[in-house]
């Protein structure tokens, strides 16, 4: 495994190979025990944005309740949000895959954003902008990004606030596509997306699609939200 210099101690610890290579740009700065210090430091300054931003991946270790942080070092104020939003809440399921996208405004700039975690721990998370777009697009290119992401054979549970994607591809999409993806009230707009999006969902038979309320004080829906709506910021 990879070996770095603690900058506190000078100890010399290694980090996964895993683990880096999810992680582009970032360099380990700190052995385990002076990491989980920093991580107690910045718990106690949640409103301190010096003391979140000095943090990297994997800094905020809280006791039971996040493994991780955002890996997202290029970009200080998304990587500060993203900390503030784990230390805020701690409530819905600590497993699975949330997805979250829009615009602002509607069509206007928007972006996308998935995680997946189990058991409090991100395992991978992604992010993407388009300068010109809507709520539907995004979210769907989040769900789309999402399936992508699996393998065929994953067993978990993917959440959307969308309630409109989430019936289309549990409610919608077969009969549309029965009828040569065309449906009795007029066209299906972005029939591209949706089509892709059903293919990909009928390929992966384990993988529960539900719906959640946007913004219900859940961990993770409030973190893949900081996600999406990070190009508000830049």
């Amino acid at each position: 495994m990879p070996e770095f210099k603690c900058v506190t101690c000078g100890e010399r610890f290694s980090v996964s190979e895993h683990i880096i290579s999810q992680y582009p740009g970032w360099t380990p700065r700190y052995c385990k025990v002076h990491r989980k210090k920093k991580a107690e430091n910045a718990k106690n300054k949640m409103g301190d944005e010096s003391a979140l931003s000095s943090l990297g991946p994997f800094e905020i270790a809280g006791s039971n309740q996040m493994e991780v942080i955002s890996s997202f070092e290029k970009d200080p104020g998304l990587s500060n949000r993203l900390a503030e939003t784990l230390l805020k809440y701690n409530k819905g399921p600590i497993s699975g895959v949330f997805t979250d996208g829009g615009a602002r405004p509607n069509p206007g700039r928007g972006g996308w954003g998935l995680v997946h975690v189990e058991n409090n721990l991100i395992i991978h998370q992604k992010r993407g902008i388009a300068e010109v777009t809507t709520n539907n697009i995004m979210e769907l290119t989040a769900l789309i990004e999402a399936y992508k992401y699996l393998p065929l054979d994953s067993s978990l549970v993917i959440y959307s606030d969308s309630d409109l994607c989430v019936k289309t591809v549990s409610l919608w999409a077969e009969q549309w596509e029965k009828r040569g993806w065309k449906r009795k009230g007029g066209e299906i707009k972005n029939l591209e997306l949706v089509r892709e999006l059903y293919a990909l969902a009928k390929s992966h038979p384990k993988v529960e699609l539900k719906w959640i309320k946007a913004h219900n004080g859940w961990r993770w829906n409030e973190y893949v939200d900081v996600l999406a709506t990070g190009w508000l910021e830049e």
